[in-house]
């Protein structure tokens, strides 16, 4: 599986690049930290100034900041970072710093790579590192050995509830298809009736998991987008066509739509540009999903650990492109699956002739027609 993505990396959301400096919502939808601050601070002016969250870019998700202030600016950075979006590229394929020293402006070579932490470290640190209480078990790798056969660091995928930090997810509701953990399930699922351990659903669920899911998810995705270019294409040689037969009759009634000849022009345009706004908008939200289920597909082609963590990992990934998906359909189920015009003018060419007027009708019979797709 690691050959069908060779030089693909994991791109944010928002921007469609390389993620930088990543962080990851309590939804598990993962954005650049300035990409995020950018959308949180409009989001804020946009609507209320004294609202306490913001919704996700992706699935429109009611999001607090981990440590509500004032301060929008600072919420983005205050989500932690999603680890196992770190994959590597030209920039960070030989010399790393050291993360810690980064944090004191100041640059070391790093060394080791710990997993638990998902920084690196230089030799100084490494040794603070390991006489510190809270961190001396974690598992530190040198930097040649941190990567596995794809170039993917090693690293420890949380188990804790995103909601409840301290608690474990334990159980899962079949009801919601949703990992939970104790406080959850007393708060949110106390009406549910399928509850299960998570040890239980995850050894039937990963018996039956098929590799070629989230690749059958992508294709799709990757079809919806060439859907939309082909119909992007289609308007545009559609476009040439009613122009240049409208150019044609034009020419018959030269003197009297000279002036007509550019307004009518002008309509067409001004439709035209309406079709490629509403398929660019549309476009707009594939090429999100499109993103997100190539950064699903890329993660569960290179996923490493236990079955429990490999599971909790696909179940975090379904939840992401599930609610993406809905917000696609929700922002783009309004639009019109095709666009076509249809010029009508032999018929009324001889009217045209001797009212100067005239052309007006039929520049709103264009308009009619538009609006019934």
């Amino acid at each position: 599986m690691a050959e069908a993505y060779p030089n693909q990396a994991f791109r944010c959301l928002l921007c469609s690049q390389n993620y930088n400096q990543l962080r990851e919502l309590p939804c598990f939808h993962t954005f650049c930290s300035t990409c995020l601050t950018l959308y949180i601070k409009a989001e804020h002016v946009a609507g209320d100034d004294d609202r306490p969250f913001f919704p996700c870019p992706v699935c429109d998700r009611p999001t607090a900041p981990i440590t509500p202030n004032p301060f929008v600016d600072t919420w983005a950075k205050a989500f932690p970072i999603n680890p196992i979006s770190l994959a590597p590229t030209a920039e960070n394929a030989d010399v790393q710093d050291c993360a810690a020293c980064l944090r004191d402006e100041e640059n070391s070579p790093a060394e080791v790579w710990c997993t638990y932490c998902t920084e690196f470290l230089c030799k100084q640190c490494r040794v603070s590192h390991k006489r510190n209480k809270v961190s001396a078990e974690h598992k530190l790798l040198p930097i040649t050995d941190a990567r596995d056969a794809s170039g993917f660091f090693d690293i420890s995928i949380s188990e804790n509830c995103p909601t409840h930090t301290d608690k474990m997810l334990d159980v899962y509701c079949l009801d919601h298809s949703e990992m939970c953990c104790s406080v959850c399930v007393s708060l949110l699922h106390r009406t549910c009736s399928n509850i299960k351990s998570m040890e239980e659903v995850v050894r039937k669920t990963m018996q039956c998991s098929r590799e070629t899911e989230w690749q059958e998810i992508r294709d799709e995705a990757e079809k919806m987008l060439e859907d939309d270019d082909a119909e992007i294409a289609k308007i545009n040689s559609k476009e040439k066509e009613v122009s240049a037969n409208m150019t044609k009759h034009v020419k018959h009634a030269k003197d009297h739509l000279d002036g007509m000849h550019a307004t009518c022009q002008t309509e067409c345009s001004r439709q035209f540009d309406l079709f490629r706004q509403q398929l660019a908008f549309r476009r707009q939200h594939n090429e999100a999903f499109h993103t997100k289920s190539t950064n699903t597909a890329l993660l569960m082609s290179h996923q490493l650990g236990s079955d429990r963590q490999r599971f909790i990992t696909r179940e975090k990934a379904k939840g992401q492109l599930s609610g993406h998906f809905r917000c696609v359909d929700k922002n783009t189920k309004k639009q019109p699956e095709a666009y076509d015009i249809t010029l009508n003018i032999e018929t009324v060419i001889g009217d045209i002739m001797k009212l100067t007027r005239k052309y007006r009708h039929d520049i709103d019979k264009i308009t009619k027609v538009t609006e019934c797709f």
